[in-house]
C-alpha cells in the first residue's frame, strides 16, 4: 500500500507523544511484571495486537505457570487460567497503530505508525488519507536520510566514547566566513606557525607576504579544495599500572588539531591519534621502569 510520511507538529506531535509516550509505559510496565515473575528471562516482546508477552528461552519457573505460544519453540506467556496470567491480563492494554489512528479521527479501517527519529517524530500515513492535523509531508528520501544521520551521530557518541576522546573545539572550514573570517578560523591560523600548517592540512600552504597572513592560508585552503572539518581532539594522559591496567583524568589531557573532510574520516583519525597517545603514555611507563 502506497504511504506518506509527515513530520509531526504542533497539535498531531502532541498526540502522537501522548500515546508513543503510553506505549513506553505499557513495555515498561510488562517487563518489569515479566522480570520479577521470571528473572531468568533472557528477552521478551509484545504481541502488535492482542499485548500477550514472550518469553523466550527456558521456561521459566515454576514451570505450571507458564505455556508454550508454539509447540517447539522456547517461547512461553503466562499459562491460561494462572493466578499469573490473571495478574498479567489486569495490566493495561498497550496501545497499538490503530489506536494512533483512532485518535487522528480516521475510520476503523485505517492504520498508521509513528516512529521516533532524534528529535522527530514520523508519520506513516496511507497516500489516500488526509495529513494529519498540523503535520507536515516529508518526501520518502528525506526521511531516510534524516533517519542515517541521527543513527550516524548515535554511533559517533559510541565511537568517541569507547575510544576516550572527545572534541574541545569544532571549526566547519566551509561556513566559517572566508570573505569575513569567524573569530576563532583566524584565532586557529594565528596560533599556528606555517610548519604547523603544512602538518595539519592536505594541501600546499603558500604564504603571499603581499597580502594578510590569514587571507593568504585561506587562498592555499581554497585553491587545494580544502573546505572540510577541523577538530581539536582530546584524550587524557593515562598512568599505567601492572597488568595493563590504566588510570587518568580529564584535567591533564593530550590534545590536536585534525583536518578531515567528513565527519567519519574525523572519527578514524580520532581512533588512530587516541590509541597512539595511549600508547606512547604506555611506552613511557615501561621505558622508566626499565
Amino acid at each position: 500500500m502506497e504511504t506518506k510520511t509527515y513530520s509531526a507538529k504542533g497539535e498531531s506531535l502532541k498526540i502522537a507523544e501522548a500515546l508513543m509516550r503510553e506505549v513506553g509505559e505499557a513495555k515498561f510496565e510488562r517487563y518489569c511484571f515479566i522480570r520479577r515473575h521470571a528473572p531468568e528471562c533472557q528477552q521478551y516482546r509484545t504481541g502488535k495486537v492482542a499485548a500477550i508477552e514472550c518469553v523466550c528461552g527456558p521456561r521459566p519457573s515454576p514451570p505450571e505457570a507458564w505455556e508454550a505460544i508454539e509447540d517447539g519453540k522456547d517461547e512461553w506467556r503466562p499459562a491460561s487460567g494462572s493466578e499469573l496470567r490473571k495478574k498479567w491480563d489486569a495490566l493495561p492494554r498497550e496501545p497499538t497503530t490503530n489506536d494512533l489512528a483512532h485518535r487522528f479521527g480516521y475510520p476503523n479501517d485505517v492504520t498508521i505508525e509513528a516512529s521516533s527519529v532524534g528529535h522527530r517524530v514520523h508519520l506513516i500515513v496511507p497516500a489516500t488519507s488526509p495529513a494529519p492535523t498540523g503535520a507536515v509531508e516529508v518526501s520518502a528520501e528525506e526521511a531516510k536520510q534524516y533517519e542515517q544521520a541521527v543513527n550516524t551521530n548515535r554511533k559517533a557518541l559510541d565511537d568517541f566514547d569507547n575510544m576516550t576522546c572527545r572534541i574541545g573545539k569544532m571549526i566547519w572550514l566551509a561556513g566559517s566566513g572566508w570573505g569575513d573570517t569567524s573569530d576563532d578560523l583566524q584565532e586557529f591560523i594565528d596560533d599556528h606557525t606555517n610548519k604547523e600548517l603544512r602538518k595539519i592540512f592536505p594541501c600546499e600552504i603558500v604564504i603571499d607576504k603581499d597580502v594578510p597572513r590569514v587571507e593568504s592560508v585561506l587562498e592555499s585552503l581554497s585553491n587545494g579544495g580544502v573546505y572540510g572539518f577541523l577538530a581539536q581532539v582530546e584524550t587524557p594522559v593515562r598512568t599505567f599500572r601492572g597488568n595493563g591496567v590504566s588510570s587518568f583524568s580529564w584535567g591533564y589531557a593530550h590534545t590536536q588539531w585534525l583536518y578531515a573532510e567528513t565527519t567519519q574520516e574525523l572519527i578514524t583519525k580520532a581512533q588512530e591519534w587516541a590509541k597512539e597517545m595511549s600508547d606512547l603514555d604506555k611506552s613511557k611507563v615501561e621505558k622508566a621502569a626499565s
